[in-house]
């Protein structure tokens, strides 16, 4: 009895076309067309990101950070894939599961999202030198920037999140007079874009001016 219950469901498989698979048990296989977009933590789309399966199958982002694949299996099929960011940029410890779902008609394939951290954060850093016109600022004792007529500056600094850094104010090239001399300011970086404020009064010393002495009369002695 066994024996023909399997010659019969093995002759219905033969003759029973694809959509008869749901009788059998088994789902039928479609081709599920999506894309993924790779993005760094503040939105800017990540140009030449890799996707990668475990199938071998692979992708890189657009200048859009959009990356198109199409892979077959089954409805509600979960699948991993590898996010590998540019070298700039930190890739995610664990795969992007996507979970395989058929698109309506007519509807867009799906989008999925995925992020790269930047290794390093951008700080801006605003100078305002209270009565210091024309002085320079170093960073890694290079000169980055210099002060206007109003005594503000400003540049860029990248560094890794939480890695101290010092400016320095070179008073004593434009003006011996000025107090404090060549002040400093320890900063860091945060774990995320900043800008930080360093502010500085500047004073001038006053030097009095040399005190002129009168030669001396020579008066006539008596002999």
């Amino acid at each position: 009895m066994k024996l023909c219950l399997k010659l019969a469901l093995l002759a219905f498989a033969a003759i029973c076309p694809p959509g008869c698979s749901k009788v059998l048990g088994e789902p039928p296989t479609y081709s599920f067309p999506f894309a993924i977009r790779v993005t760094s933590d503040d939105g800017t789309p990540i140009q030449g990101a890799e996707i990668g399966t475990s199938s071998s199958q692979s992708a890189t982002t657009d200048d859009a950070g959009r990356a198109r694949l199409e892979v077959s299996g089954r409805e509600g099929d979960r699948r991993p894939f590898v996010v590998r960011c540019p070298g700039e940029f930190q890739s995610p410890v664990e795969p992007l599961v996507i979970s395989l779902h058929r698109n309506a008609e007519g509807a867009p394939n799906a989008v999925y999202s995925a992020t790269c951290v930047p290794f390093k954060r951008k700080l801006v850093v605003a100078v305002r030198l209270e009565g210091g016109a024309g002085l320079p600022i170093y960073y890694l004792d290079e000169e980055v920037a210099r002060t206007d007529e109003s005594g503000a500056a400003h540049f860029i600094v990248q560094a890794v999140p939480g890695e101290p850094f010092r400016i320095a104010v070179h008073t004593r090239e434009v003006d011996e007079d000025l107090r404090p001399v060549d002040p400093t300011a320890e900063l860091s970086v945060g774990a995320s874009d900043d800008i930080v404020l360093f502010e500085q009064a500047l004073s001038r010393i006053v030097r009095s001016a040399p005190r002129s002495v009168r030669p001396r009369r020579t008066l006539p002695r008596k002999l």
